[in-house]
């Protein structure tokens, strides 16, 4: 899990190395597939382009990722919170699932649920629904 403010967002989840693209819904899976003391290679897997009327979005930086179960939440900051959920179980054709816009305030920290719920919080806590990964 990353918690910081980023034009993008990394996250490492065993082998696979997640990137939450500076354009909101361009997302990149990468492979480890080296790693010394000096240095780690990934290989690109797969990748996900922002639709053109997603990439309308200006302003965006990440506040948190978390990689669960072969699923990605990301909280982004364009025009309010952005909690925007992708399915990578299959690396190489990524796949947005579902988002979530709180325009109210800001979602400071996210909880992934053991049901795949999930719990954001903000100056209010919102229960979320898990999303549909068929």
């Amino acid at each position: 899990m990353c918690s910081a403010k980023h034009e993008y967002g990394l996250a490492l989840h065993e082998d696979l190395l997640v990137k939450v693209g500076q354009r909101y819904g361009d997302l990149n899976v990468y492979r480890l597939v080296e790693l010394d003391e000096s240095h780690a290679r990934f290989e690109l897997l797969g990748e996900r382009r922002g639709l053109p009327l997603e990439r309308l979005l200006k302003g965006n930086w990440f506040k948190d990722i978390i990689v669960k179960d072969g699923v990605v939440y990301a909280i982004q900051q364009a025009f309010g919170s952005v909690l925007t959920v992708y399915d990578i179980r299959n690396p190489s054709r990524p796949k947005r699932v579902g988002h979530f816009i709180e325009p109210a305030q800001p979602l400071g920290a996210i909880a992934v649920l053991p049901d795949g719920g999930v719990l954001a919080a903000g100056t209010r806590l919102s229960l979320l629904a898990p999303p549909n990964l068929n």
